[in-house]
């Protein structure tokens, strides 16, 4: 049960409230919309990054410092960066490459 619901959280489909060793105090499902909550501040750093200009068009976005500094271990990354991707604020590049790839901005 507890691979599954990790399983779960980490492609983002649910959020998981843990309290301190206990299993998990209340679970929820996300909508597909929905961010998780732990993603929430480094989606919004990037999209001011992009934004702004600190991470120019075309060029990487430090992926793994961004998840240290908002501790998002690397292996959620690509369920953090799933909403930037799908917005156009970023261009994923194949695993083991370079970070994602800042774009103009958001397609909407």
């Amino acid at each position: 049960m507890r691979k599954a619901l990790s399983e779960l959280e980490s492609a983002g489909e649910l959020a998981v409230q843990r309290r301190g060793r206990q299993t998990a105090a209340y679970r929820y499902r996300l909508r597909p919309e929905e961010l998780h909550p732990h993603d929430v501040e480094l989606d919004r750093t990037v999209r001011e990054g992009i934004r702004s200009g600190r991470y120019a068009v075309g060029r990487g976005v430090p992926t793994g410092l961004l998840g240290q500094e908002h501790r998002v271990p690397g292996a959620l990354i690509p369920r953090a960066f799933r909403h930037l991707v799908s917005d156009g604020y970023v261009a994923a590049q194949p695993r083991n490459t370079s970070p994602s790839t800042a774009t103009r901005g958001a397609r909407r």
